[in-house]
This record gives C-alpha cells, structure tokens and sequence, in this order.
C-alpha cells in the first residue's frame, strides 16, 4: 500500500520538487549576504543546505525514474539504503 508522498508516488515526486526549489531559493538568498559569510555557522549552514538540495534533488529523480518506468519501489535493501543514508545526513547536518 502506499501512502500519499511516499517515495515513487506522483505526490512524493511533487514534494520533493518543491522542497528542492524552494531550497534553492532560500540558498540563493543566503548567499547573496556576503558580509556574513566570514561567520563559520553561517558558512556550516550554506554547506548543510547544499547536502540538503543535492539529496532532495537525488530523490526527485528516484522518485522521476520510477514513475517513468512503472516501477515498484518495495525492494527492502533500496528502502534500507535510502533509510541509512538519510539518518546519517541527518547526523551530519546536525
């Protein structure tokens, strides 16, 4: 069964496109002050969301590629891999 804005589903790929553009657009705004990019929390927070709008991207075109194809995304080892990889960005950006 699956749920409204889970991975390989229309919604889900909806989602994720806006998470990535919207992403962008707070990172263009971000670095348009360049006075605050000596500060090196501000320069930890460009780099946290550079990871954020490549792994947003990266699920988008997971999410493109298995509604082009008809695909089934219920394989547990990708699952487990999209599941630790996400935990351990989470730990980095944290």
């Amino acid at each position: 069964m699956d749920f409204p804005g889970s991975p390989g589903t229309f919604l889900g790929f909806v989602l994720r496109m806006s998470q990535f553009f919207l992403l962008l657009g707070q990172l263009s705004q971000w670095l348009q002050l360049l006075e605050s990019l000596t500060s090196l929390l501000f320069c930890y927070l460009i780099a946290s969301m550079c990871i954020q709008v490549i792994w947003s991207f990266m699920l988008a075109l997971q999410d493109a590629y298995v509604l082009v194809g008809k695909k089934v995304l219920n394989n547990p080892v990708l699952v487990s891999f999209f599941f630790v990889t996400y935990t351990k960005i989470s730990e980095v950006i944290i």
